[in-house]
């Protein structure tokens, strides 16, 4: 057995639950490497990319930019704003009916992922302020 291995998974870990936001794979490295400068940005990729084939977290795609993680494996959508970066939960009320939407295209759908983009709350405080 790897102790070293099985450590830095659990720091790995530990460090990406003190997010409360969606963390990018570097800024969970940036984070680690402040009290571990050991652990590399590889094994950092390595573990999470693992974690998350493995469902222990959500990896989250975002258009045109570094995917992002989630802690929360519950049915929910992701939005990210356009001019932060920052990326937040929405949980709607009326799920998409995936039994619908198999019918409908003759697929078995095993995953939905929308992406929505806008303006977050502070960024819009911001421009209200200039």
């Amino acid at each position: 057995m790897n102790t070293r291995n099985t450590m830095q998974k659990e720091i790995v870990y530990n460090e990406f639950l003190k997010f409360k936001n969606h963390p990018s794979i570097d800024m969970i490295y940036d984070e680690i490497h402040k009290n571990y400068p050991t652990i590399s940005k590889a094994t950092v990729y390595r573990v999470i990319n693992q974690f998350a084939k493995d469902g222990k977290i959500q990896q989250v795609k975002i258009l045109d930019h570094a995917d992002r993680y989630d802690f929360n494996l519950s049915s929910h959508m992701h939005i990210r704003c356009k001019n932060c970066g920052c990326v937040d939960d929405i949980f709607a009320d009326n799920d998409l009916d995936v039994s619908k939407l198999s019918k409908k295209t003759d697929y078995k759908i095993t995953n939905i992922e929308i992406n929505l983009e806008g303006i977050c709350k502070n960024c819009q405080k911001k421009e209200e302020e200039k």
